[in-house]
């Protein structure tokens, strides 16, 4: 790839209203009662991690493999320096 066509794939996002946008890009829907989580390289978004919502109520053991999911996947970015998480 050249870097002509490199630059008309890149995506700026400089308000939070641009992330949103760009999840369903991502995805390729729309998620609903969803948790999405990008994987953040810099100024780039690596990997992405959609899981659905737990039902209020749940107990803690819930939460904690909620989390340990999301922190898994995360780690399987090498690169990734931070996460965005959109709900």
């Amino acid at each position: 790839m050249n870097s002509s066509s490199a630059s008309s794939n890149l995506i700026s996002a400089s308000q939070p209203q641009d992330i949103l946008a760009y999840v369903p890009h991502a995805l390729g829907y729309w998620p609903e009662m969803s948790l999405v989580v990008l994987a953040i390289s810099g100024n780039r978004v690596g990997a992405s991690l959609r899981l659905d919502l737990l039902a209020r109520g749940g107990d803690m053991s819930d939460y904690r493999e909620f989390s340990e999911q999301i922190a898994s996947h995360l780690r399987l970015d090498g690169r990734a320096d931070g996460s965005l998480a959109v709900l």
